[in-house]
């Protein structure tokens, strides 16, 4: 008999680090979203050059597309993250979003205390079981599931 059981545990944990992962990507790409139109210049440096377009000898420009990838596929996984958790059930997804998926991460009686003030007037224990549920489904849609393993 090899059955399978999940590890809710394990999984939970790595719904937590996937979320991690994107508060992560989301503070790089807004960090380095700032328009070059909307950097002022240096006084007194007006009329210099865009430091982009000055190159070393030697220097191949077309490294620069790695950078580019990465950027790439950061906003990528930032808008798969956002969409799957859009798919959500109303309530599972604004526990979601106020939980794991703002600036910092919040603790579940936060997340609460924040559902309530938005006029969420449930259970904690209606909280607790739509949290679990969310973090299941979205572990399954991952591919996060950890497995116990048997002897």
């Amino acid at each position: 008999m090899n059955e399978k059981r999940i590890d809710k545990t394990k999984t939970r944990q790595a719904v937590r680090a996937y979320f991690a992962v994107y508060r992560k990507f989301v503070f790089l790409l807004e960090a380095g979203t700032v328009p070059r139109e909307e950097l002022r210049p240096v006084p007194g440096y007006e009329d210099a050059a865009d430091p982009d377009s000055i190159h070393a000898p030697g220097f191949n420009p077309g490294g620069v597309k790695v950078i580019d990838g990465k950027l790439r596929y950061m906003a990528w996984f930032v808008q798969d993250v956002q969409r799957t958790v859009r798919r959500l059930p109303k309530y599972q997804r604004d526990i979601m979003f106020k939980q794991y998926m703002g600036r910092e991460q919040l603790t579940n009686d936060e997340t609460y205390q924040a559902l309530v003030d938005d006029k969420w007037y449930v259970s904690r224990r209606y909280f607790d079981e739509n949290k679990t549920e969310a973090m299941d489904l979205l572990a399954e849609v991952w591919s996060l599931e950890v497995y116990v393993k048997f002897p």
